[in-house]
């Protein structure tokens, strides 16, 4: 990879993680619409001349609309914030599924599902959780306040009477 190929990278690399920062803080494509038509119109335009520079693969055009796309995403923040709007707090809890190894990322809502999108991962919604929830489970958890459930395997039903006499 030629220097000029890294710094390129480089710039890409923080812009993207610029994006991603902002989408995690105010959802997912949405700061630019708390901001007025004027003002997005001008920011989407930043947004695609980024873009072309990108697609050229050209580093001094990069570079340039790296930093006018930094001052944009700034300049939204500032005004969504100065119109008394903030951040939504979201909250993602993700751990590794042990069987499969795969990542795990629960939200608590759909729209926050994007936000957690992990390459090779799964997310899934509180709500979505809950309704895999056994009844024979919820039960258990009812009678033994603070229990923990240290593994799950769901009983088959088994046909036949059980009051039978034993066969020996």
């Amino acid at each position: 990879m030629k220097p000029t190929d890294r710094e390129a990278k480089a710039i890409i690399d923080g812009i993207t993680f610029l994006e991603t920062e902002i989408n995690q803080r105010w959802g997912f494509d949405q700061l630019r619409l708390l901001v007025s038509d004027e003002l997005r119109l001008r920011f989407d335009n930043q947004l695609a001349r980024y873009a072309e520079a990108v697609k050229a693969n050209h580093l001094p055009s990069i570079r340039i609309q790296g930093a006018s796309l930094r001052k944009g995403y700034e300049h939204l923040e500032a005004k969504a914030k100065s119109a008394g709007l903030r951040p939504i707090v979201r909250e993602v809890w993700s751990c590794i599924h042990k069987a499969t190894k795969t990542p795990v990322s629960v939200v608590r809502l759909p729209e926050h599902a994007k936000e957690a999108l992990v390459d090779h991962g799964v997310v899934f919604t509180l709500d979505e959780l809950v309704k895999m929830i056994p009844k024979d489970i919820l039960e258990m958890k009812l009678q033994f306040k603070g229990s923990s459930l240290l593994a799950y395997q769901q009983l088959r039903e088994i046909d036949g009477d059980f009051n039978d006499d034993i066969p020996f």
